[in-house]
């Protein structure tokens, strides 16, 4: 009978066996566990990184906050800022109206090398300007006309009752003809006046507060005599030879192309009806081929750009309450017309705007007023309130609707608001405006009143403005 072998060897092998499982077990362990804290590590540090990428872009807010505009294209350098847990680099590059900020947040890295742990966040900032600014230019409260060197010698005529009730500023010679009058002031020529029979500047009774003409005045093809005195028709308090030197004003058309709200680059984020096409294609060129009426008697429509819950542009109109709510700066790259159909039935505006058209602009036929008068039939022009309505209309275009050489014509009209042309403004044919007007030339015929207004505050949109509130909008298109 066969004896069993001894197996206390095999125990020793299995017990070693064992051992050696345990072990490389353990180590696997160890080496998971060292790595879950490595990346449990790595990924706190990825979140304080963030969070420091985010501290600069409050950082860079907080900067564009301060001042009163954010337009300051220095506002924000790169720089670097200094926290317990780590460090941020933040800063930003303005791009017309828009910030570009980027912000990038730097951690320890937890695995010891030389590469820290960053996370980077970049977002756009629009800085929109205050709907209304301060007066920075006393230019608007004239009417300018800028054109020189016209041929036989009269760079702005006064014709056919013509009465000028308002400050005037002409860059080159003055004429008066048969019979028109200048009853207010000041008057400033920067080259002659011709006064012709039957018209005359101030009158005995009632004599202009100042008349500066450097160029001296003559009355009937009399000689030049300066100063301008009684002899001359011409009556004032001041007269003298010494004009002011005033800055004009110039229209932005290529960035309000850009920056208006609605406009080309700004959609209506809500509307109705049927609005204005703003741009038929990608440049400022008077695209828009057709003439839109901003006043239609039987159909309204509405255009409202948002910023957020913010209201920031606005152009729509209101057939039953004859009201065109204007806010903010419009760009329309053709042109349009205020024609309501009703000579006698007057139709108003609210709000404070400036409207911008690459083509032309014509009132026709329309009482277009900002305030109406006790009766409700005619505007209130002694008692309009232009730093709380105030439209201001800018056109670049010539003929078409309005004779060649015009970009802005009124006929048998009213208004209450600014006007400024590329080319000349026309009013005709018992027109009366209150406001000032820019233009190369001011044609004025047939019973013509024109009066202008002390401005204190003025839309943004408002060529020459310059803009001192400027805030920001909230950050967005984040991206990282």
């Amino acid at each position: 009978m066969r004896q069993p072998r001894n197996e206390d060897g095999m125990a020793l092998v299995m017990a070693l066996g064992i051992l050696l499982v345990l072990t490389i077990l353990g180590a696997v362990i160890a080496t998971y566990t060292t790595a879950g804290q490595r990346t449990a590590s790595r990924s706190s540090a990825g979140v304080s990184a963030y969070s420091l990428a985010e501290a600069g872009i409050n950082n860079a807010m907080s900067v564009l906050a301060k001042p009163k505009s954010a337009l300051d294209a220095s506002l924000l350098p790169m720089r670097d800022t200094q926290y317990d847990s780590g460090h941020v680099t933040w800063g930003g590059t303005l791009n017309g109206s828009t910030w570009s900020i980027t912000s990038t947040g730097y951690m320890g890295n937890p695995a010891g090398g030389s590469r820290p742990v960053t996370r980077q966040i970049s977002v756009k900032v629009k800085v929109r300007p205050s709907l209304m600014q301060p007066t920075s230019n006393p230019a608007w409260n004239y009417i300018i006309a800028t054109r020189t060197s016209t041929p036989k010698g009269c760079d702005q005529s006064l014709n056919n009752s013509v009465n000028i009730q308002s400050p005037m500023y002409v860059v080159g010679n003055l004429c008066l003809n048969t019979p028109s009058q200048i009853s207010g002031g000041p008057l400033q020529v920067k080259g002659s006046m011709t006064l012709d029979v039957n018209t005359n500047a101030g009158s005995s009774g009632a004599p202009i507060n100042e008349v500066h003409v450097k160029n001296g005045c003559s009355y009937k093809t009399g000689a030049y005599v300066s100063p301008c005195t009684p002899t001359q028709k011409v009556w004032a308090t001041v007269a003298d030879a010494n004009p002011i030197d005033l800055t004009l004003p110039t229209a932005d058309y290529a960035s309000w192309y850009v920056n208006s709200a609605p406009g080309p680059r700004q959609a209506c984020s809500t509307q109705s009806g049927t609005v204005p096409v703003f741009d038929n294609d990608t440049a400022w060129n008077n695209s828009v081929g057709s003439v839109f009426n901003l006043t239609p008697s039987s159909s309204d429509y509405s255009c409202i750009v948002r910023s957020g819950s913010t209201i920031v542009g606005q152009l729509s109109w209101d057939h039953t309450a004859k009201t065109l709510t204007i806010l903010g700066t419009v760009f329309i790259d053709g042109s349009a017309t205020v024609n309501y159909g009703y000579q006698n039935v007057p139709i108003t505006y609210t709000g404070t705007g400036t409207i911008y058209f690459g083509g032309t602009f014509l009132i026709k036929n329309t009482l277009f007023c900002a305030t109406l008068n006790a009766a409700n039939d005619a505007c209130d022009f002694p008692h309009w309130e232009p730093n709380n309505r105030f439209l201001v209309i800018v056109a670049n275009g010539s003929g078409g609707q309005v004779p060649v050489g015009d970009s802005i014509q009124l006929v048998s009209s009213s208004f209450e608001g600014g006007l400024f042309a590329t080319n000349a403004i026309e009013l005709d044919t018992h027109s009366q405006t209150e406001g000032p007007m820019i233009g190369g030339t001011v044609v004025m015929d047939n019973t013509v009143y024109a009066n202008t207004w002390p401005l204190i505050t003025v839309p943004v949109g408002m060529p020459g403005t310059i803009i001192v509130d400027a805030p920001p909008d909230a950050p967005g298109d984040y991206s990282g």
